[in-house]
């Protein structure tokens, strides 16, 4: 019975991992527009933490939870929310706004190699050859997907600079899973993500106008901004959040490789990227690998 109980969970928390996969997928949809307007990594990073924390915060109120944590745990959310949130969300935005959507994806999805080592290390995560290899072919189909390999038809050339803020988000998303599941063994999602953003918003706070972003929010700017804020950001980290209390470190953030997928669909279908035969190669290994990452959860 528990052994099935256990399978359960692990599928539904594999669901929840792709969901939220998805919607981070199609985050470029309002990115784009936003950055057009005049809305800076930072103010766009404020946002998404803002938008987080009140929407979590709200929602642990109102179902009758509480927001009392121990003292000792705060370590936990101050690394995930200035480590994490803050560093890889300024990282992942400014490649959006200067390299392809799919690009910039597949830099940030360094990340699940970076939990498999972490993970190994602090939960004792087990590191098989089958999902090192599933990881790498997911990762080997996410570049394929970003026409690096067969070149892209975007005129955003791939910069150094560029580059290193990709990295960096790979690595800065990478900890929010760890400390995603650090404080899953006490907290529920909504906690961990309202005392995460409150800190990240607390943090970017100096740093940004919010008379610009409300300026900048006028006429066509509602629509993206709402849709950033509750759909590309407060539903998909709830998700992705709850999903680390089903499964392990690893396979999440492995799961989240179904973002690069949908972010190139995105640029296919809504900005003229173009869609290779490679790519669509690309997207058949990693849907595989991803199926063979849930297989041995």
């Amino acid at each position: 019975m528990a052994e099935i109980e256990d399978k359960m969970r692990a599928r539904t928390g594999g669901a929840m991992a792709l969901a939220a996969a998805v919607l981070w997928g199609f985050i470029g949809l309002a990115v784009r527009p936003l950055g057009r307007l005049g809305l800076t990594a930072v103010e766009l990073t404020f946002v998404r933490s803002a938008a987080a924390f009140i929407g979590a915060a709200a929602m642990a109120l109102c179902c009758g939870g509480s927001l009392r944590i121990r003292l000792r745990d705060l370590w936990i959310f101050l690394g995930s929310g200035l480590a994490s949130v803050v560093f890889f969300n300024v990282c992942y935005f400014y490649t959006q706004k200067t390299l392809p959507l799919a690009v910039s994806s597949v830099f940030l999805y360094t990340a699940p190699f970076f939990v498999a080592g972490i993970s190994a290390g602090v939960f004792g995560e087990r590191l098989t050859a089958g999902r090192l290899g599933a990881l790498a072919a997911a990762f080997i189909g996410c570049v394929m997907v970003s026409g690096a390999l067969s070149g892209y038809s975007s005129d955003m050339p791939i910069t150094l600079k560029g580059a290193a803020a990709g990295a960096g988000s790979g690595f800065g998303y990478a900890l929010y899973t760890v400390f995603g599941r650090l404080a899953a063994r006490r907290y529920s999602a909504e906690v961990f993500m309202a005392y995460t953003f409150f800190i990240a918003s607390c943090a970017l706070t100096p740093f940004v106008s919010v008379g610009h972003i409300v300026g900048a929010a006028q006429g066509r700017g509602v629509a993206a901004l709402a849709a950033f804020a509750l759909i590309f950001t407060l539903l998909p980290y709830l998700l992705y959040t709850a999903s680390l209390g089903r499964l392990s470190g690893s396979t999440a953030s492995a799961l989240a490789f179904a973002e690069p997928l949908t972010s190139a669909a995105v640029g296919y279908v809504f900005f003229g990227e173009r869609l290779t035969a490679v790519q669509a190669a690309g997207i058949i290994l990693t849907a595989a690998a991803l199926r063979k990452v849930l297989k041995s959860e």
